[in-house]
């Protein structure tokens, strides 16, 4: 085969090298807020990742496990890179206080 069948395209010999994928790193993350509930941190977290800022939600998937570990395991932390923290702790400190 020397043409492409969907375009038409000349095909070249050899192997494509696909794109490297892009790397997401969270190395050093620092929590912005501390749930009281799953619900609460995804609530915070969808926030957060609405301007743009990537989100780890620590302690997430623990819950299946609660009535097996200890009474504090049911927060969860929201956490962002580093270099992220002082917008992320800006959008998160609209959800402190009591609930009404």
């Amino acid at each position: 085969m020397t043409v492409c069948v969907d375009c038409g395209g000349r095909l070249v010999a050899g192997c494509a090298v696909p794109d490297p994928a892009p790397v997401l790193e969270f190395n050093d993350l620092r929590t912005v807020f501390i749930a009281s509930s799953v619900v609460q941190g995804h609530v915070v977290a969808g926030a957060i990742e609405a301007a743009g800022i990537p989100v780890y939600l620590k302690g997430e998937m623990l819950q299946g496990a609660i009535g097996e570990l200890a009474a504090d395991v049911g927060q969860v932390e929201v956490q962002v890179p580093i270099d992220r923290v002082e917008r992320a702790r800006d959008i998160a400190l609209l959800f402190e206080g009591p609930a009404d």
